[in-house]
């Protein structure tokens, strides 16, 4: 699943946010799995709440007469989301945050044993940003990935 298919999918006239503002890229930000790169859930930032149900009520009423909406060959099925759950995709390990919208607060540690927040990326995941600042035709992973999303 790419960018363009789910601008496709959901039709040029929806209100997207453009990422940075007036650059022409779109908020559309795809869920990949870490070991196989495939392809998981997606987020599409509208400027608005309403703008959002507007196009979900479009989208509903175009399902209920054509069916269900596929991108390549794959049905999805789609459903209102929050910043809170984009943000919890976007940072995973992430231990002891809470989100309230796109604002993190750090909670204490819940177990005695734990060191709490160390921060929204691991060294691995910097690490592995590094290399592939310096080197992306040598790091194959990240390299599909960014395939991926273009």
């Amino acid at each position: 699943m790419t960018k363009n298919e789910i601008i496709a999918c959901i039709g040029e006239r929806s209100e997207i946010v453009n990422m940075p503002p007036n650059s022409g890229h779109y908020a559309i930000h795809i869920e990949f799995d870490r070991s196989s790169a495939k392809s998981g859930d997606a987020y599409v930032e509208f400027p608005s709440s309403a703008a959002a149900d507007v196009f979900f009520k479009r989208v509903h009423g175009r399902d209920a007469r054509n069916g269900r909406r596929k991108i390549g060959d794959r049905i999805i099925n789609i459903t209102l989301s929050s910043q809170t759950e984009l943000m919890k995709l976007m940072f995973p390990k992430a231990k002891d945050v809470h989100w309230e919208d796109h604002q993190p607060c750090i909670l204490p540690p819940k177990e005695s044993y734990s060191r709490g927040f160390q921060g929204f990326v691991t060294g691995e995941e910097m690490v592995m940003t590094a290399r592939f600042a310096a080197e992306p035709h040598k790091v194959r992973m990240v390299s599909l990935k960014v395939n991926c999303l273009s």
